[in-house]
């Protein structure tokens, strides 16, 4: 199972990471694979999890599909959710496969980024 983590941290706390994956590669160990998206701010994070984008995200893990359907379920205009998407792909909490859609070429198919998405914020 995969799972993208989205949360607040300091760099105190980077750093700690940094230096157990560190030990771990030192001793020969493997590196569990992980993927952080780490803010410093819990403001920040809200600016890029905003209430629109957990909407978006829990339609494609509810039911990966196009864009034009995903917003049709959101009840939102298909550009706005597809600039949603674009931001929340470019931090890896979607992703874009490209599906062939039989008489119109290839369509981009959007989905989870891992099977667990989780979102943590300490204030």
């Amino acid at each position: 199972m995969t799972t993208v983590t989205v949360k607040t941290g300091d760099v105190a706390e980077f750093f700690k990471r940094g230096k157990e994956v560190a030990k771990l590669a030192d001793a020969g160990q493997p590196i569990p694979p992980s993927h952080l998206i780490g803010f410093e701010d819990p403001s920040a994070l809200a600016a890029v999890i905003t209430a629109h984008k957990l909407k978006i995200i829990r339609a494609v893990r509810a039911k990966p599909a196009a864009v034009g359907v995903i917003a049709k379920k959101v009840g939102r205009h298909e550009t706005a959710v597809a600039r949603d998407i674009r931001q929340l792909t470019k931090f890896g909490i979607l992703k874009v496969r490209k599906v062939k859609n039989p008489g119109h070429g290839v369509m981009n198919f959007i989905e989870p980024a891992a099977d667990e998405i989780e979102l943590r914020a300490t204030v």
